[in-house]
Order: C-alpha cells, then structure tokens, then sequence
C-alpha cells in the first residue's frame, strides 16, 4: 500500500503544477 501512495505522491505533484 505504501508503494501506492508514493505513487500517488508523485503524480499529483506534476498533474497540480499543470493545472496551475
């Protein structure tokens, strides 16, 4: 589960940036 949110982690940070 911990791989997953790390995961999850990583992603948001770009997919925010984009969308600001």
């Amino acid at each position: 589960m911990t791989q997953l949110y790390d995961f999850l982690a990583l992603v948001s940070k770009p997919a925010a940036a984009k969308t600001v």
